[in-house]
């Protein structure tokens, strides 16, 4: 299967390959510890070639199926949440909100960064993950959620911040959010706001988080 350099960034969408995708054939290597490669060898495909800046090829035996629309699943899965979301939010806030908000961020340097949703008040990510088909710990998007915690603590402050996960199902009588505070009760401000979607019932349920 070849993937684009621009099949790839609407996978990770909003964010965007870093400029050593462009020069470095390191940062496409077989490595569960790139956020990238290990997505595909999660799922069974290893990178057999790479043109730099152009297209990368993966390969899985015995598979017979459109491997694209594997990759492309989580995108979309991901565009039909923030969709959802939106439309609980505004009733939930009663404010509109706009798609991928831009504000500028960092410490003296800014760089100009989009969170899924936001206005003037609000800056809001939204997140639809679940634990793994073997149930097990989906251990790159935690990481992915740390990352979104920098990302609020460099925003403007005057913004109020919101982070909310598509309710997953229940391991050990947790959702993937219980989990993930439970694990990094030290990582989060006091004032930031976590929700879970309940996508069934189309109910949001307000997370409150236990020292």
């Amino acid at each position: 299967m070849e993937l684009k350099y621009e099949d790839i960034e609407k996978i990770i969408y909003p964010e965007k390959l870093e400029s050593s995708a462009y020069n470095h054939i390191a940062y496409f290597s077989n490595s569960k510890s790139h956020p990238i490669s290990k997505i595909w060898l999660e799922l069974g495909y290893k990178k057999t070639k790479l043109e730099l800046g152009k297209y990368i090829i993966l390969e899985k035996e015995n598979f017979n199926i459109n491997n694209k629309e594997v990759f492309m699943t989580n995108t979309e899965k991901g565009n039909d949440f923030e969709k959802i979301a939106k439309q609980l939010l505004e009733e939930y806030l009663k404010e509109k909100l706009e798609k991928q908000k831009k504000v500028e961020i960092g410490f003296k340097v800014k760089k100009e960064h989009k969170f899924d949703l936001g206005n003037d008040n609000y800056l809001i990510e939204c997140k639809s993950y679940k634990w793994t088909k073997e149930n097990n710990i989906p251990s790159a998007k935690i990481s992915t959620l740390r990352e979104t915690l920098y990302y609020f603590f460099l925003a403007p402050k005057n913004y109020k911040k919101i982070l909310i996960l598509e309710k997953s199902n229940l391991k050990n009588n947790e959702t993937i959010l219980d989990y993930f505070l439970r694990l990094n009760l030290h990582l989060i401000p006091e004032e930031l706001i976590l929700l879970e979607i309940d996508i069934e019932n189309k109910k949001i349920i307000q997370k409150t988080i236990k020292s």
